[in-house]
């Protein structure tokens, strides 16, 4: 993967993943919680329901944020945003990230 033209400079990016899944919502809330345990030790990232029904989980942390929705059958998560800083750059300009 290359990255062009980005020495010393911050970028914004977002990952959004939806998959199905076989838990019904009440098993799918319970691993969410899981998730969320486990970003929180690793990742500092504060994590809480957004709503009563508990089907949408904000996570934030330093550079970074977004949510988990639930339901039924799918899960998605939802503008994971987190700053990129690139600095030094190689001579080129270009960043090789394995």
């Amino acid at each position: 993967m290359f990255f062009n033209s980005l020495a010393g400079s911050s970028a914004l990016s977002t990952i959004q993943i939806s998959r199905q899944h076989p838990l019904g919502l009440a098993a799918a809330r319970i691993a969410a919680e899981a998730i969320a345990a486990d970003m929180s030790e690793s990742y500092q990232l504060d994590c809480e329901w957004a709503d009563e029904e508990e089907t949408e989980l904000h996570f934030r942390g330093s550079g970074v944020h977004g949510s988990l929705t639930l339901d039924e059958d799918t899960l998605e998560l939802r503008e994971f945003n987190f700053e990129v800083r690139h600095s030094p750059m190689p001579p080129d300009g270009t960043l090789r990230i394995p």
